[in-house]
């Protein structure tokens, strides 16, 4: 019940700040340790090096498929699926997760290390050439004076989207196409709402 629900999330709370209050402090050296760990994508690549074909065949372009049908909306489609799909396989394929915790757990898979387990280390050079690419054409587009105020800001909402590297290409761009789009609209709406302020 609700009830229920709200004393267990009462309980929790108060168990997760007596343990921030009083738990084990760790040095500074291991807590900076730890945040580093969180933050390098080497040891993550080591492993898929590892078992990459050795115990995990290349995917071949598998975790990729979504960004062919990102374009469906899920109206059309209520079964698509989920542009996390690259990141539970990558979890329990390569023996980070179980698969009963893909509902509520994911492990990212960085743009780099999917490469590799797509296309090995050729993969890694050809795909993150032409991300280089894509990236700089976004921001020849975006980022000059010519652009005005609306590029620089579509520019500005689109760089949150690409600076998530640590998880899987299709979680990075799948909404790419909506976003654009949205942003478009809310452009031309707001010029077109300036030019009559502007006649008077």
């Amino acid at each position: 019940s609700v009830m229920e629900r709200l004393k267990i999330w009462k309980t929790l709370l108060e168990l997760g700040v007596h343990q921030q209050l009083h738990g084990h402090k760790e040095g500074p050296a291991v807590g900076a340790s730890m945040s580093f760990s969180r933050a390098d994508m080497i040891h993550l690549f080591g492993h898929a090096v590892h078992m990459t074909p050795r115990y995990v065949p290349y995917q071949y372009g598998n975790t990729y498929s979504y960004l062919l049908y990102m374009w469906v909306p899920r109206m059309f489609w209520a079964n698509k699926p989920t542009a996390q799909s690259g990141n539970q396989f990558f979890g329990v394929a390569y023996e980070l997760q179980d698969a009963n915790s893909t509902d509520s757990t994911s492990i990212g898979l960085p743009h780099i290390v999917e490469a590799y387990i797509n296309f090995g280390n050729l993969g890694v050079v050809f795909i993150m050439l032409l991300m280089g690419m894509f990236y700089a054409s976004i921001d020849r587009m975006f980022n000059h004076p010519e652009a005005g105020g609306g590029g620089i800001s579509l520019y500005a909402c689109l760089l949150l989207n690409f600076i998530n590297i640590e998880t899987a290409t299709a979680a990075t761009f799948g909404a790419l196409p909506q976003t654009i789009l949205v942003l478009y609209v809310a452009l031309r709406f707001l010029r077109a709402r300036k030019r009559p302020l502007e006649a008077l």
